[in-house]
């Protein structure tokens, strides 16, 4: 094996070691980003009055959901609450900051994807309090299966 064998499979390794760092990484990201959803959906259920149905969502602001630069397209997790003909979502953001919005069946209506800039994630939208809302369902540690789920909350929302 000559030198300049010795330096391409060293810069081969070199490249393949931080591929792999990178993605550890950011896998590791991603899942504190799911212990906290988690975390924040529990704090919520434990101090909600309310028993009836709650529907486990991701929230994105409307400032946030038309964001250009942003590693997720969520600002927070909460739950959906359902009370007589209305809606109530609790969230609160990783800095602590609550999150509240009130809404009827009818403030809702289905996005479905919209891949730049928000990726794979499918989302509906809720007019509601003189601003856009967004909402996914919440899916876990991945996205898949964001569409069939998200829609299913939807329908669920409108009675269907």
């Amino acid at each position: 094996m000559s030198a300049s064998d010795l330096v391409g499979l060293l810069l081969v390794l070199f490249i393949f070691g931080f591929l792999l760092l990178f993605l550890l990484a950011f896998f590791g990201y991603v899942g504190y980003q799911n212990w906290k959803r988690n975390e924040i959906r529990n704090r919520i259920l434990a101090a909600a009055p309310n028993s009836g149905e709650t529907l486990p969502v991701r929230y994105a602001s409307n400032d946030r959901y038309n964001s250009f630069f942003k590693i997720f397209p969520w600002d927070t997790a909460g739950v959906i609450f359902r009370s007589a003909d209305e809606f109530l979502f609790l969230g609160e953001q990783l800095s602590g900051n609550q999150v509240r919005v009130s809404f009827s069946p009818g403030d809702a209506r289905w996005i479905g994807t919209s891949p730049f800039p928000n990726g794979a994630v499918s989302w509906f939208e809720v007019t509601a309090q003189g601003s856009k809302h967004y909402f996914s369902s919440e899916t876990g540690f991945f996205i898949i299966g964001s569409n069939r789920s998200t829609r299913a909350i939807l329908d669920s929302l409108h009675g269907q």
